[in-house]
């Protein structure tokens, strides 16, 4: 009886020893498919970053040729549209001092 005792507890001490170790295994696969899973997501996010960057250097690029195209819409009105005003000022008080000499008004 005795024998039977110990041979009952060295299979129940192999059971115990083996599910451990296959325990273990699994809790390593457990360990390695996420580290996997984070390297994924390691790489979808510097993608991210890289886009990211790369809008934000087109936004720049944008604005530099907004900036660009508001100055040259200003210089328009400096160079070309106030000085026709002036012009056009100029001649509206020509035609009113000739409409006065025509109908004889002092000038």
């Amino acid at each position: 009886m005795n024998d039977v005792d110990n041979f009952v507890k060295i299979i129940l001490a192999v059971s115990v020893s083996l599910s451990v170790v296959g325990i273990s295994i699994q809790f390593m696969r457990l360990l390695g498919t996420t580290n996997s899973i984070l390297r994924d997501a390691h790489g979808a996010v510097k993608d991210v970053v890289e886009l990211i960057a790369n809008i934000k250097e087109d936004y720049r690029g944008i604005a530099v040729k907004f900036g660009e195209i508001t100055d040259g819409i200003s210089s328009i009105k400096t160079n070309v549209v106030d000085p026709l005003n002036r012009f056009s000022n100029t001649v509206g008080a020509f035609v009113d001092v000739m409409n006065k000499k025509v109908r004889g008004e002092a000038v």
